[in-house]
């Protein structure tokens, strides 16, 4: 996701996710994996990148929590 445009990937997340394993990329949500670098805020379940709003699932929640810190 760009702020002006978005790229259609048709790879499966985990095989892009292999692809980028340099651990600035991290799964969030079954369908978002995102930048750490470009992170604002997290409020809840939310991550805040920009103007855009992607969902924490409770799947990923811990994972991410631990990433962060």
């Amino acid at each position: 996701m760009f702020a002006d445009r978005n790229i259609l990937v048709r790879e499966k997340i985990s095989e892009m996710l292999q692809i980028l394993s340099n651990n600035e990329f991290i799964q969030v949500h079954k369908s978002f994996v995102i930048s750490k670098k470009h992170i604002d805020k997290i409020e809840g379940n939310r991550i805040n990148i920009g103007s855009f709003t992607i969902p924490i699932s409770k799947t990923y929640k811990k994972h991410v929590i631990k990433l962060i810190k």
